[in-house]
């Protein structure tokens, strides 16, 4: 799985930063009303948007700034844990109790949110069972 992911972002490396060698950002960014909402051809390979702008191109550069994005975010949080990690194993006891507690309280703030949403919204699916039922 790791050197699938990792040839995965090698791939979207070359394809944002390599693709940026053969189109420049202002074709990117170039609006042509009349050839808005064309199909996939030989000038424009994966078509163009509703404001006649080449998707393609729009993707290379979108690319650029989401690998630019994510690689940060990762950097960031092997940072952030290696040094909770450090200050856990260098000071023990209750420093190291406390910076745990600390984590699993960050690791499990997500999981909750993602379970409010998927409450209200089975909630909701229920409740128009519930009341088509009744009728």
């Amino acid at each position: 799985m790791a050197i699938f992911g990792a040839i995965t972002l090698l791939l979207l490396i070359l394809y944002s930063y390599g693709g940026a060698l053969f189109i420049s950002e202002k074709y990117a960014n170039h609006n042509d009303t009349k050839i808005r909402l064309q199909y996939p051809s030989q000038e424009h390979p994966f078509g163009t948007d509703t404001t006649g702008r080449d998707i393609l191109a729009r993707t290379i550069y979108g690319g650029q700034i989401s690998v630019l994005i994510g690689l940060t975010a990762a950097f960031l949080e092997v940072l952030i844990g290696v040094l909770i990690g450090a200050l856990s194993g260098y000071f023990g006891g209750i420093i190291d109790s406390l910076l745990m507690r600390f984590t699993e309280a960050i690791l499990t703030i997500p999981a909750i949110f993602l379970l409010l949403v998927m409450a209200n919204i089975l909630a909701e699916r229920y409740r128009i069972l519930i009341f088509l039922a009744d009728r």
